[in-house]
């Protein structure tokens, strides 16, 4: 084991890899970023090993930018949209309904916020 001096804590590396805490703690849970446990909830960190593990261990981080679509999202649309053809079409009671309870929450979500103006010819809701 490393000596202290060379450990660092998670806050510490997150910063020095440019990311969330909670990240580094789940590259550490789910991916085998190496650690060194001095209790229960006292990670500590040797910044060679963790730069050797990353460039044995290339992680998707780096991958295709924020937004944009990927086969996992594809497939999962894909079954979705399955499901959704595959449901029977409302009535017009049950259409009426989903409606009215779509309109309250977009209300109640739209109330008090200034950036929201309503829809032209239908009034503002008032605060």
């Amino acid at each position: 084991m490393p000596t202290t001096s060379t450990l660092v804590s998670t806050q510490e590396l997150a910063r020095e890899l440019g990311c969330a805490k909670k990240t580094v703690l789940h590259y550490v849970h789910n991916f085998g970023l190496p650690v060194h446990r001095l209790g229960p909830r006292v990670f500590r960190y040797d910044l060679d090993e963790v730069h050797a593990w990353l460039r044995s261990n290339p992680m998707p981080a780096q991958g295709a930018p924020s937004g944009t679509p990927t086969d996992a999202d594809d497939d999962y649309r894909d079954s979705i949209r399955k499901l959704v053809d595959a449901a029977p079409a409302l009535s017009a009671d049950q259409a009426d309904r989903a409606s009215a309870r779509f309109s309250r929450a977009v209300r109640r979500e739209c109330r008090g916020n200034p950036h929201w103006r309503a829809a032209p010819g239908r009034p503002a809701t008032s605060a």
